[in-house]
C-alpha cells in the first residue's frame, strides 16, 4: 500500500499560540520587609506591653471571627470587628489615664463591666452580621418588584399606542 503524499509546509513565518494572560501576581513579602516587621512587632509589644495585653482580651471576638470566616473578603471579621472596637476604645482610653503598665492593663481587662461592654459590642457586631444581609435582599426583592410594575405599566402603554401585535412573540 501506498502512504498519501504528505501535506506540503506552510509558507511563511509561523505565528506562535496566543497564551491566555496570567493572572496578576500578589506581591510577595522580601526578607527586609519581613525582617521590618518581626522589628517593629517586638518593639511594640515591650513599649506597649499593657495596651497590647488589653486589646487581646478585648478584641478576642474579633480574632475567632476571623479564623471561623470562610468568605474571602472575611466579612464577619469587618463587622464584628468594628464594634468590637467601639467597644474597646472607652476602657483603653481609661487604661491610658491611669497609666501605661501590665497591672492596669489586668485591672481594666478583667474589669466585668469593661468585658460586658467590649463583648456586648461584639455581640452586635454578630446581629448586624446576621440581620443585615436579609433586610437588603428584602429591599432588592422589593425594589425589583416596583421596578417590573413600571416596566408593566410602560409596557401597556405601548400595547395602546402600537395595537396588541406587539406583545405577540414572534413566530420561528
Amino acid at each position: 500500500m501506498a502512504r498519501p503524499p504528505a501535506k506540503p509546509a506552510a509558507k511563511g513565518p509561523a505565528r506562535p499560540a496566543k497564551a491566555a494572560p496570567a493572572p496578576p501576581a500578589k506581591p510577595q513579602m522580601g526578607s527586609g520587609t519581613l525582617i521590618l516587621w518581626a522589628v517593629a512587632f517586638v518593639a511594640i509589644m515591650f513599649l506597649l506591653t499593657g495596651s497590647v495585653i488589653l486589646l487581646l482580651v478585648g478584641m478576642a471576638p474579633t480574632i475567632v471571627a476571623y479564623l471561623i470566616d470562610r468568605t474571602p473578603k472575611k466579612f464577619a471579621a469587618w463587622c464584628v470587628g468594628g464594634m468590637n472596637f467601639t467597644g474597646v476604645l472607652p476602657s483603653m482610653l481609661k487604661f491610658w489615664d491611669k497609666g501605661e503598665n501590665v497591672r492596669n492593663a489586668i485591672a481594666v481587662a478583667f474589669n466585668p463591666f469593661d468585658l460586658t461592654v467590649m463583648y456586648g459590642a461584639a455581640a452586635f457586631g454578630w446581629m448586624l452580621y446576621q440581620a443585615i444581609p436579609p433586610v437588603v435582599a428584602a429591599m432588592i426583592a422589593v425594589s425589583a418588584q416596583h421596578r417590573i410594575a413600571k416596566l408593566r405599566a410602560r409596557q401597556r402603554e405601548l400595547m395602546k399606542e402600537w395595537g396588541e401585535a406587539l406583545a405577540l412573540a414572534p413566530k420561528d
